[in-house]
């Protein structure tokens, strides 16, 4: 089963030609607000990411 969501996973990205480094700064974007201690910047980059990932 792990294996069958690390292939849907992986061909949904590859559908929405994200890439790992977009990702990566998605991740890094909300780790920093959080870091800031910048409550409203946190939650735009988490909802950000979320909606990236909407239809998932």
């Amino acid at each position: 089963m792990i294996e069958t969501m690390k292939e849907t996973r992986r061909i949904w990205l590859y559908s929405k030609n994200i890439t790992s480094e977009k990702l990566y700064d998605e991740h890094r974007q909300i780790s920093l607000a959080i870091k800031q201690q910048n409550e409203e910047l946190a939650k735009h980059a988490m909802a950000s990411h979320l909606c990236n990932g909407e239809g998932f």
